[in-house]
């Protein structure tokens, strides 16, 4: 794999991995673990961040429908079995997991915006500033670093 051959040979020694989890699954997970065991073997610390939340149509679609029944509530279901992170997680020893879910969500609900401003950019990719909130939460100490801050 071309990827772990960069990696090696750019002496590499944190790896950040991220997928459409629930798109793998039916492929299985079994190469995430060894491309876990291979990082590994090179030295190299691994992070493996989970499904993030995804719904059922874009985000502007869904605060078009909650403005319409005069509802100010940000939240809204998963359009997805929030379990999968668990599924993911059994293929990831050695790696540090992070769950998404766990991080955004509450009760099968996840907030699609925050302070008039979209958390993602469609139906589950993060805008940049869900992208933002999403690190902040994931990794604390990194949100208080000045080179993450946006301009607007």
């Amino acid at each position: 794999m071309k990827a772990l051959e960069i990696i090696r040979d750019a002496g590499i020694k944190t790896v950040v991995l991220s997928g459409r989890w629930t798109d793998y699954e039916a492929r299985s997970f079994d190469g995430l673990q060894q491309t876990i065991d291979t990082l590994r073997g090179q030295g190299v610390r691994v992070f493996v961040i989970g499904q993030s939340p995804q719904f059922i149509t874009d985000v502007r679609k869904i605060a078009f429908f909650a403005k319409r029944r005069n509802s100010d509530d940000t939240y809204w279901p998963m359009a997805m079995d929030p379990d999968i992170n668990n599924r993911v997680r059994s293929f990831t020893k050695g790696a540090t997991f992070i769950d998404p879910l766990k991080f955004l969500c509450s009760a099968g609900r996840c907030p699609y915006a925050d302070a008039g401003e979209f958390l993602y950019f469609d139906y589950g990719h993060f805008s940049s500033v869900g992208a933002l909130l999403a690190i902040s939460k994931y990794w604390p100490v990194l949100a208080t670093d000045n080179a993450l801050a946006v301009t607007k």
